[in-house]
C-alpha cells in the first residue's frame, strides 16, 4: 500500500465514510504532517522521518483524544527530532488530544511536554509539570534529566533488579514519560 492507503486504512476498516470523505480527510492529515506530495509513495521509497509523520497521520485519521507515541524519534538524527518535535506541537495545538510519549530523549522532553513523570524500578517516582521535575531535589529525578552517572541509576540493570528483587519488588530501568495536554 503506499502512504494515501496507509493512512486511509482505519477509516476503510473501522468507518462507513464515503471515498470522497475518506480522501478529504487523509489529504486533510498528510497536509498537517507534510506529507501530501508523497502520497503516492511505498514506505519502502521514503525516509524513516516520513514514515513516522505517516504513522501520525494514520493515528489522527479516527480523530483520538489520546496518542501514545513510544520513542518516537528512534532512529532519527538530532536536526529531524527537533522537526518531529515542532511537528507534535504543531498537532497538538491544531487537535487539542493528549499526547503520551515514553522517550529517554531528555532535550526533547524540554522542547514537548507540559508535564512529566518518571518511572524508577517499577514505580512512578514523580509526575508533575516540566518546570516542577526541572527543579526537583529527588536523586533519581536529578539524575535522570541531567544525563549524570551518579545517582541511584546504575550502569547495571540487572544489578538494579536484583537489588530491588531482593528486596521484594520488580527491577526496571528509569524511563521518561511525557505527556503534552
Amino acid at each position: 500500500m503506499n502512504l494515501f492507503d496507509n493512512i486511509a486504512f482505519p477509516l476503510v476498516e473501522h468507518t462507513k465514510k464515503t471515498d470522497r470523505e475518506i480522501r478529504a480527510i487523509v489529504l486533510a492529515k498528510a497536509e498537517l504532517v507534510g506529507l501530501v506530495s508523497h502520497l503516492h509513495k511505498l514506505p519502502g521509497e521514503v525516509s524513516g522521518g516520513m514514515k513516522k509523520r505517516a504513522g501520525l497521520a494514520r493515528a489522527l485519521v479516527l480523530e483520538p483524544q489520546i496518542l501514545f507515541f513510544d520513542e518516537p524519534d528512534s532512529g532519527l538524527d538530532p536536526v529531524r527530532v527537533a522537526y518531529l518535535d515542532d511537528l507534535v506541537n504543531t498537532v497538538h495545538e491544531e487537535t487539542g488530544a493528549t499526547f503520551f510519549i515514553i522517550t529517554h530523549n531528555i532535550e526533547s522532553v524540554m522542547r514537548v511536554a507540559h508535564y512529566l513523570g518518571l518511572l524508577f524500578r517499577s514505580k512512578l517516582v514523580a509526575f508533575a509539570s516540566k518546570e516542577e521535575m526541572s527543579t526537583s531535589r529527588v536523586p533519581v529525578i536529578r539524575q535522570f534529566l541531567s544525563g549524570s552517572a551518579e545517582g541511584p541509576i546504575s550502569m547495571d540493570e540487572m544489578a538494579d533488579a536484583e537489588a530491588v528483587d531482593e528486596a521484594g519488588g520488580e527491577g526496571e530501568s528509569a524511563r521518561g514519560v511525557e505527556v503534552a495536554t
